[in-house]
């Protein structure tokens, strides 16, 4: 599939049960990594990891476990998934990007009619590990004048390094 192209595969699958007859999950997997091209490398090394978590020997596998799965043992697999993550001690950002690579998949699964059901899942909010924001006006604008107030080389200094 080009990209910028969609196109709707399969029949929606009877009874909940994934139907494969008009994709593979190979290619489920390459047009869920071709939409999320910024985070390529990361997705895949996501699906990678959770197909080794599931004792699967590829990524393939795994995506048709997942997919294949009836929607409530795909959200009971995604819940072990996400608490098995928590529990290696994975940061909250990490557990939400992998499981959310998952959420993506499934969601293109839906919408390429493989599965008839939608998955969604509420994850924890990621919390800030730092301020970041750096000084503000009145912080920077102090600095400059104890650089200037030096009236050495090393004031100089900081003084240019505050004007960058």
């Amino acid at each position: 599939m080009r990209s910028g192209e969609r196109r709707r595969l399969g029949s929606g699958g009877r009874c909940g049960v994934a139907d494969w007859s008009h994709t593979s999950p190979a290619e489920l997997m390459a047009s869920h990594l071709e939409r999320v091209a910024s985070t390529r490398r990361a997705y895949t090394a996501d699906l990678d990891q959770f197909a080794r978590w599931l004792g699967l020997s590829t990524s393939e596998a795994a995506v048709e476990r997942l997919v294949g799965a009836q929607r409530g043992e795909a959200r009971r697999l995604l819940e072990d998934w996400k608490n098995h993550c928590r529990a290696k001690g994975l940061a909250l950002a990490t557990t939400r990007r992998r499981v959310n690579s998952l959420l993506g998949l499934l969601s293109l699964a839906h919408e390429f009619d493989i599965v008839p059901w939608a998955l969604r899942m509420k994850l924890p909010a990621s919390k800030a590990v730092r301020d970041t924001r750096g000084p503000k006006r009145e912080g920077v604008d102090a600095m400059l004048e104890a650089a200037k107030g030096r009236g050495d080389a090393k004031g100089a200094r900081d003084h240019a390094m505050l004007c960058l």
